[in-house]
């Protein structure tokens, strides 16, 4: 009898200390393996996305009074017209005479409206004046005049809709 108090005295006392012994104690007594842990995992779904279409970058063309100054301290003094696209704004250029090269303009502009580093944050600046030393106007394009005229200090009135 005595014997059985131990027995069941050993298995509270080990059941209280954590249950790690007692489980030990169990499965040696019973002559079963463990069984061992094995870890699950759901299958990871891949799901197919959809290339959306980069979208078109937009070009707006303002069209400037012809610059002040020379060279890189040209300016304007006014925007003149404002068009959504390259599309308005090759429909006035042809309604305008353009210089003999009008196709290497309309590429330049095109190059332009394409490149970041040739329009200002999408906006191009053109205007239609003469060349130096020629009496004939035509449409120009300047990298020199790409900048943010829109923040500048310059008359905008004709190109504000409100």
């Amino acid at each position: 009898m005595s014997w059985k108090a131990i027995v069941i005295g050993g298995t509270a006392t080990a059941a209280t200390g954590g249950g790690i012994a007692a489980s030990s104690m169990i499965s040696s007594n019973s002559g079963n393996k463990p069984t061992p842990l094995t870890k699950s995992s759901s299958p990871v779904k891949e799901v197919a996305q959809e290339a959306l279409p980069t979208p078109k970058p937009t070009c707006v063309i303002y069209e400037g009074d012809e610059p002040t100054g020379t060279g890189n301290t040209r300016s304007f003094k006014k925007l003149l017209k404002k068009f959504k696209d390259k599309e308005e704004f090759y429909a006035e250029f042809s309604s305008r005479p353009p210089h003999p090269d009008a196709s290497a303009t309309k590429n330049e502009i095109s190059n332009a409206c394409d490149s970041e580093g040739k329009n200002s944050n999408g906006n191009v600046y053109v205007w239609y004046g003469k060349l130096p030393q020629k009496n004939e106007k035509t449409w120009i394009y300047s990298q020199s005049m790409q900048q943010d005229w829109l923040n500048k200090n310059i008359d905008k009135s004709a190109i504000t809709t409100e």
